[in-house]
């Protein structure tokens, strides 16, 4: 039997097949202009007999009709990460529209914390920078590969250069310009330093005994944006604790989508609090006030 987890992201559609025991099958598909097409097509991707149960996840999530369960996005981080690594008590899953943050325990959150900065805010800053600066606009798709291959948050050896193309509010002409690493330090810095006071507001409300969990553990990145080069590096240096990426950044909301089905209750209220007596008492409650479901 198996169960199929599919994440509905701003930016790209993830799905995962868990078979109860380990994820045997993945899949991603860059999200189109219409959402529905592209989780519709992930799960015609994915779909086969052996497929028990489905669970959609992200803000798409409703769109899946073929869904039995839809549920939160944040409780798939802590899924996710748990299952990726056991001893994680903190999360910080970088999409491509919004930042979540989740200090976890017992497979679900404890805090957690959400902001409108990820990958795309990237591509904006960066574009935004090099039009002030060199007085050249450049499209996302130029900003993008700007991230990728020269971007670093921390200054290090790593130079990368790459010549960019775009139009010169100068000239009115098409224009050229090379672009270092060194000129994007500070749009990227500068977002990169927001995400890291997200995480130390959600830390510092975070009870004691899970805040020296956190110290010990250290924080694990998912998602696409968290492939950003030196950004573990400075969220670390920030925070003064170890910061690493999860093995499978890219489809670890999805992996948590299908594992989450085996939580089976606890899905009702849309995380798995880890205070047992606060816990007891939302499974007797239909009312989430954490969530507002």
């Amino acid at each position: 039997m198996l169960t199929l987890g599919i994440d509905s992201g701003s930016t790209t559609t993830k799905g995962a097949l868990f078979d109860g025991t380990q994820i045997v099958k993945t899949a991603i598909l860059p999200t189109s202009a219409n959402p529905k097409d592209s989780i519709c097509n992930l799960y015609e991707m994915l779909y086969n007999d052996d497929v028990a149960y489905t669970v959609s996840t992200g803000y798409g999530r409703a769109l899946l009709e073929q869904a039995d369960k839809q549920i939160t996005e944040i409780t798939c981080h802590a899924r996710g990460a748990a299952f990726l690594n056991p001893n994680v008590r903190a999360v910080v899953d970088i999409g491509g529209g919004s930042t979540d943050i989740a200090v976890i325990s017992m497979g679900g959150r404890v805090k957690a914390a959400s902001l409108p900065v990820a990958g795309n805010a990237f591509d904006s800053c960066i574009a935004q920078y090099v039009q002030e600066k060199y007085q050249i606009a450049i499209g996302p798709l130029t900003a993008e590969q700007l991230k990728k291959q020269v971007a670093c948050c921390t200054r290090s050896e790593f130079e990368g250069v790459m010549e960019v193309r775009g139009h010169s509010w100068e000239t009115n002409l098409p224009a050229r310009r090379i672009i270092y690493t060194r000129d994007l330090y500070e749009p990227v810095q500068e977002l990169a330093a927001r995400i890291a006071n997200a995480a130390r507001n959600v830390l510092e409300s975070t009870p004691p005994e899970l805040a020296a969990d956190v110290s010990g553990t250290g924080i694990l990145l998912t998602g696409g944006g968290s492939l950003l080069r030196g950004l573990a590096g400075y969220i670390a240096g920030e925070l003064h604790t170890d910061v690493a990426i999860a093995p499978d950044p890219l489809n670890c909301v999805a992996r948590g989508t299908a594992i989450s089905l085996s939580e089976g209750k606890y899905l009702s209220a849309g995380f798995r609090d880890a205070t047992p007596k606060v816990w007891n008492r939302r499974l007797n409650h239909s009312h989430d006030p954490f969530t507002g479901e």
